[in-house]
């Protein structure tokens, strides 16, 4: 491969990344900024180069936000005791004994038996099986 070949290949692969990088900008409703904008924007130039010098531009600092009184913090949605039996039924009554294994991964012979905590994750993996019965 002779340098020039290289060089073609090279300026082709770094139009594709600008062109791609480009695009992702555009994606998030942003626009990148060009080396001529930095230095309009600066106007001051190097005393070695001649080159205009870029100088990040000074952030506003941040505000701090305090929380209000109706911003209430964001509790996980635990289900209740009624919502997950109702689920272990809807279960039992397509497949018993995938809702017996269940009951026995949680080591309680029945919903009711669950503690608060574990009902969240009680009601995926009911959900799960239900799905896979739904699969089938």
């Amino acid at each position: 491969m002779s340098l020039e070949q290289a060089i073609t290949e090279n300026t082709a692969t770094m139009r594709e990344l600008i062109e791609a990088i480009s695009k992702s900008f555009a994606i998030f409703g942003q626009t990148p900024q060009k080396l001529g904008q930095l230095t309009q924007n600066t106007g001051q130039k190097t005393a070695k180069t001649g080159q205009a010098k870029s100088e990040p531009e000074p952030t506003p600092p941040l505000k701090e936000s305090k929380p209000t009184e109706t911003q209430a913090p964001q509790t996980p949605n635990i289900p209740t005791e009624q919502e997950t039996i109702r689920c272990l039924m809807e279960l039992a009554k397509k497949e018993r004994t995938r809702a017996v294994v269940i009951l026995a991964q949680f080591r309680v012979s029945k919903a009711s038996e669950l503690k608060e905590d574990q009902r969240a994750e009680f009601m995926e993996a009911v959900n799960l099986q239900l799905k896979e019965l739904e699969g089938k």
